[in-house]
């Protein structure tokens, strides 16, 4: 197989070459694949981009020679995968879009019983943009972000390979920059991910934790309350032993997180007493700093640091040292450098 010869698609090959576990099932279609027919499915795909493409937009090993835009307009599904990794595999730019559905076709297909993937040192540059991702637009005018081929080689090694008993319920939106992360982190520690169609449906995401097997689980603010409402409104009325069937499959979940904006106080305290006194981590990101993601965990035992961490007007110390010229601010460097590892990743 023609896969570039960095950090990311070298775990890749090797879990295909090492694991025979479904690596991603998909809930909608019920396609369920292995690593192996996951990059057989790429390699088509692959090909088929570069056939389509100008010839001479293409070096010797069939790498765009300059980055190149392409739109992926589908739901969460195989194809998407698919479509990211081979779009990646070309030295393209991957650019997620929005719309109700699409599929590729064509992607059928496995590995010769006989074939393992196999790499070819196809040179990329690091800094050789990789990712085009949109902002909500909640705080200004929404804006694409180019990320570089490190949003998806930073770190890849610190990733431990996960066992087989693990399994996110992937109920995200493809489009958004955590969604992305999570099932790249996913992928390369060989966690199953099971893409759940039911995206806004808090009961149908309590049945599927009903049924049991789901260890890993990351959803907005919003969709964590709607469930606690669900919870509270319909499951509670049931009877104690059906009741417990959903607090049982509830029970299972061991990386539990939510991104954007910290939890109502109502839904932390309802989901750590389901948890059995286990926190919800909360993930605080932006689109601009890819993979950069702080996580916060117990909150309440953090109320003397949050408020010293304000000044009396209100304003947040970040630890930055600027000054005002006149017309503009200026970025001096740091007052603090207070590094610690969050999310395995190192911030300030």
């Amino acid at each position: 197989m023609n896969f570039p010869n960095e950090p990311f698609f070298r775990r890749l090959v090797d879990l295909a070459n090492g694991h025979s576990r479904v690596i991603i099932s998909d809930g909608f279609s019920g396609i369920r694949i292995t690593y192996g027919e996951l990059l057989s499915r790429v390699l088509r795909f692959q090909q088929d981009l570069q056939q389509q493409l100008p010839p001479a937009t293409l070096d010797n090993n069939k790498v765009l020679r300059e980055p190149l835009c392409v739109g992926i307009l589908a739901t969460v599904s195989v194809e998407f995968v698919v479509a990211l990794l081979a779009i990646l595999s070309i030295g393209g730019i991957v650019v997620p879009l929005c719309k109700s559905q699409f599929a590729f076709s064509s992607l059928d297909g496995n590995l010769p019983a006989n074939s393992a993937p196999q790499q070819r040192p196809i040179p990329l540059i690091q800094r050789r943009e990789a990712i085009l991702i949109f902002t909500s637009g909640t705080t200004g005018q929404q804006k694409g972000v180019l990320h570089s081929r490190e949003f998806f080689n930073a770190k890849v090694e610190a990733e431990p390979i996960g066992t087989d008993s693990e399994c996110l319920l992937f109920a995200r939106m493809s489009i958004l920059v955590v969604s992305i992360r999570v099932m790249v982190r996913m992928l390369l520690r060989g966690v199953r991910i099971e893409l759940w169609p039911y995206l806004y449906d808090p009961d149908m995401i309590w049945e599927r934790l009903r049924k049991g097997g789901i260890t890993a689980l990351d959803l907005l603010p919003t969709m964590w309350r709607n469930m606690m409402l669900a919870y509270r409104q319909r499951i509670s009325q049931l009877p104690s032993a059906e009741q417990e069937k959903y607090c049982a499959g509830a029970r299972q979940l061991r990386d539990v997180a939510c991104g954007g904006q910290p939890m109502l106080q109502d839904v932390k305290l309802f989901w750590q007493k389901m948890l059995d006194g286990r926190c919800v981590t909360i993930i605080y990101g932006a689109t601009e700093a890819g993979n950069s993601l702080l996580r916060a965990v117990g909150e309440d035992s953090l109320v003397e640091a949050t408020r010293s961490a304000f000044d009396q007007d209100g304003f947040f110390r970040t630890g930055d040292i600027v000054r005002y010229n006149g017309s503009e601010y200026v970025f001096e460097g740091r007052a603090s450098c207070d590094c610690k590892y969050m999310h395995r990743e190192c911030v300030s």
